[in-house]
């Protein structure tokens, strides 16, 4: 190798490595700017550290629940404990030297959960979102206090309560943060992560404290009686009031009646007697005066009886219109029937006369018995027949109007088919003719004649 090659070598790489010295500077000098930002807002961060300083309460509304007195007080409960939370963490904020700070709360907690147990123990109404108007007075009380809902999913509140922890412990604003969770261990890996800002966390005291949180050496306070000392009692409601089946106001409206939107031809509501009909006074049948029943008579008793009386009933019309009953077909399944249901079969198979006097007869016995109970009669049997077969006639002329209404739709679709069958083909047959038209004219330019049109 002769001295020429040797130096354009040594060239190469003299000029090698001067690249790579050149991008390493570059990279040297921009972690270097990087850094000097870094520091200089740091700087200024530490320079003004009085700048809107403030403390935060953070609290897991589903372990620490506000003592019973703001609970039961349904008209500024919320407002109350918001304020008298406030008082005692600006007490403890004097001991601290940091009276100066503002107060921040924030409560997390699942209302719909919350609010059963509350409600079981007494402490709530029966809603399923009872908790909402204790948490908005609280929410309302201060611009930096908030009741939040977690929701329904398992430990969403204490991944809110975790996450914000973490926020707090990097802001160099937080002076103090009231960490009211200690009910729950889970806590625990998240504040050990924190030890090293120990001197800036307050642990709330709880009747639920567990022990491992004492083990971290963080501070313990107690912020006065806002949380409850003591497990929820379950007990204090006792045993559940049975609900009532009836109250006393649709008793004295089934004894007096009641004036509805159905005229006298129209039959009887079937609920009114039983005290359920929905729709009152805007009813289309008739609610009748109801005869008091007796309040110890049950539902068998009461069938019981209705099936005695009509029974006599049969049995008196057997006796004194033998005649007539001997001239009905008997069938086969007659002899498995009460007398009563016999006496109904036997009343419809009759000619029309023969069921008229029948039935005078049956309503003349009926109206006689002197047995407080209701009592079921032929005519009662025939008029709930008459009120099937309206049922079913007139479901048959909704049907048969529902048919007609589809039919109509149908046939409306089927026209619109047509008529757009018929612009698509008049829009066809004007392309063709205008098509056909052009190539008349180019044929004629073609063949240098020229049409004589009717306007010419």
């Amino acid at each position: 190798m002769g001295p020429g090659a040797k130096i354009e070598e040594q060239f190469k790489y003299v000029l090698a490595e001067n690249t790579r010295l050149s991008l390493q500077n570059t990279t040297l000098r921009s972690e270097y700017e990087e850094a000097k930002l870094a520091r200089d807002r740091y700087k200024s961060q530490s320079r003004s550290p009085e700048r809107n300083p403030y403390v935060v309460v953070l609290v897991d509304g589903d372990g620490y629940a506000f003592a019973d007195q703001y609970l039961t007080d349904r008209n500024a409960g919320g407002l109350r404990a918001a304020q008298d939370l406030d008082q005692a963490v600006k007490k403890d904020l004097r001991s601290l030297d940091l009276e100066h700070c503002q107060v921040m709360v924030r409560v997390y907690a699942d209302y719909i959960g919350l609010s059963k147990a509350l409600s079981r123990a007494g402490l709530a109404g029966a809603d399923k979102r009872s908790l909402a108007p204790f948490a908005a007075d609280f929410t309302r009380s201060n611009e930096l206090f908030d009741f939040c809902d977690a929701g329904e999913l398992k430990e969403a509140a204490d991944f809110k309560i975790r996450a914000l922890l973490r926020h707090f412990i990097e802001d160099t604003r937080c002076k103090q943060i009231y960490f009211a969770g200690c009910h729950d261990t889970g806590y625990v890996a998240e504040l050990t992560q924190q030890v090293a800002s120990h001197e800036r966390i307050s642990l709330v005291k709880h009747y639920a404290f567990h022990r491992h949180f004492t083990s971290l050496g963080m501070r313990e306070v107690s912020l006065g009686g806002v949380f409850r000392a003591e497990q929820l009692d379950f007990d204090r409601m006792g045993a559940k009031p049975r609900k009532p089946t009836r109250t006393s106001a649709i008793d004295q409206a089934l004894a007096e009646g009641e004036q509805t939107l159905a005229g006298p031809d129209r039959p009887a509501c079937a609920y009114w007697p039983l005290g359920i009909c929905k729709l009152g006074k805007a009813c289309h049948f008739r609610h009748d005066k109801q005869v008091a029943k007796e309040p110890d008579m049950s539902f068998e008793e009461t069938s019981v009886t209705q099936a005695r009386e009509v029974d006599a009933v049969a049995k008196m019309e057997s006796a004194s219109k033998g005649e007539v009953t001997e001239g009905v077909s008997r069938s086969p399944d007659m002899d498995d029937m009460s007398p009563g249901s016999r006496s109904i079969t036997v009343a419809r198979d009759q000619p029309p006369a023969i069921k008229t006097a029948e039935q005078a007869a049956i309503q003349q016995s009926l109206s006689t018995a002197s047995h407080a109970a209701p009592v079921v009669s032929a005519q009662t049997f025939e008029t709930k027949g008459q009120r099937t077969e309206r049922e079913i006639a007139e479901m048959g002329a909704a049907s048969a109007l529902e048919e007609a209404r589809e039919q109509a739709w149908q046939e409306k679709k089927r026209l619109a088919a047509e008529k757009r069958k018929v612009r698509e083909l008049s829009t066809a047959n004007l392309n063709l003719r205008q098509l056909e038209r052009k190539a008349e004219q180019d044929e004629d330019r073609r063949t240098g004649k020229r049409r004589i049109s009717v306007s010419d």
